[in-house]
């Protein structure tokens, strides 16, 4: 996938990796980086780990970077995520297998295989990429004045990226709460098909045990100001005012989420 003059062999006996060294861009900036060389018990909580899809070899589109001073291939996939993680401010460490693992040597590829597991345990968060958005996709940035991170916000101020960050965690209970009271108090939906946020708020409340009210408040989302005794397949489908509801268009999202390659 890449050049093999970037590599420089690794010091096996120490349990050694390579972290990608993403040097600070605005958004529109190329990208720029360094392979560095760490013992894993070192690089210990210093590094982002990315989990993402090569996508079909010979198929996928590639885009390239400058890599320890050489322009080299990546694949769009990565190179998205690269862009998205990147930092107007300062580098950041990040572990992608495709760059940081020689994949020219089938020796050094079997034992960084074998390291994976440590390599995940290691890094102070792993990444899920599920890729870029589409125009019709709704991820959250009606969110983004209210509840986007401090640090966020200083980023975008620098040229960087928009974002709001789903954790995995409690700390997500007030996107989801926030989304709820937003939806509770608008009559009207986004111009969206695919709610991508509120597919999210769903799978974090069934994550915490709260689906029911959840599901119950998209339920009435759906009947409201609509004869409650039409067949439920009608009312999944349309709103009172002839277009889909809040809750088809989270269904939509939900279903656009789990036929990404990843999942």
């Amino acid at each position: 996938m890449t050049d093999d003059s970037i590599y420089q062999p690794l010091a096996s006996q120490l349990h050694a990796i390579r972290l990608l060294e993403l040097l600070p861009g605005k958004w529109s900036d190329d990208i720029k980086a360094q392979l560095r060389e760490f013992p894993i018990a070192e690089a210990h909580d210093r590094y982002i780990s990315i989990s993402y899809t090569w996508g079909q070899q010979g198929t996928v589109k590639q885009i390239l970077i400058t890599c320890n001073g050489t322009r080299v291939p990546i694949s769009e996939n990565l190179y998205t995520i690269l862009r998205r993680l990147r930092r107007p401010d300062y580098s950041i460490l990040v572990w992608a297998d495709a760059l940081c693992i020689n994949q020219a040597d089938p020796s050094e590829r079997t034992h960084q295989v074998g390291l994976m597991g440590e390599i995940y345990k290691n890094s102070q968060e792993t990444i899920i990429w599920l890729g870029e958005s589409a125009d019709a996709d709704d991820t959250g940035y009606g969110f983004l004045d209210t509840y986007i991170a401090e640090e966020d916000v200083l980023c975008m101020t620098e040229g960087g990226p928009p974002r709001v960050a789903w954790q995995g965690n409690t700390s997500d209970q007030r996107l989801l709460d926030a989304y709820l009271a937003n939806s509770a108090q608008s009559s009207s939906t986004p111009d969206f098909s695919n709610d991508i946020f509120g597919a999210f708020c769903l799978i974090q409340s069934f994550a915490q045990g709260t689906s029911r009210s959840t599901l119950r408040f998209l339920e009435e989302s759906e009947t409201k100001g609509k004869n409650r005794w039409t067949p439920r397949p009608l009312r999944l489908a349309v709103a009172a005012n002839g277009g889909p509801t809040k809750a088809s268009k989270v269904w939509d999202g939900l279903e656009r989420l789990l036929s990404r390659p990843w999942v």
